[in-house]
């Protein structure tokens, strides 16, 4: 498992800020990362998906958001809307 994913798995459960969310929108929960197959042998990184969820609205069109974690660490992250899960509105970003 790569260190990137278990920072993220170490931060599940935490809330992030969203910068230029639409109003309504401050921040979203990290509720999964996980990996999406075993790491390459090449030395490649290895694929994850985080799963956030937030407020049923307003949905979040697809697009590039700004995640700020008390207001230290900074991510640029494609965000796509996945669903509701009874709770919120998930989106997930998924890194290749």
């Amino acid at each position: 498992m790569s260190d990137e994913l278990k920072g993220y798995q170490a931060m599940i459960g935490q809330r992030f800020e969203l910068e230029g969310a639409p109003q309504g929108v401050s921040d979203l929960q990290l509720l999964e990362a996980r990996a999406l197959r075993e790491a390459p042998v090449n030395g490649a990184r290895q694929p994850f998906s985080l799963l956030f969820r937030g407020p049923m609205e307003p949905k979040l069109p697809q697009a590039t958001y700004i995640l700020r974690q008390d207001d230290k660490q900074v991510e640029a992250l494609f965000l796509v809307p996945v669903g509701p899960d009874g709770k919120g509105l998930c989106y997930e970003a998924v890194f290749n």
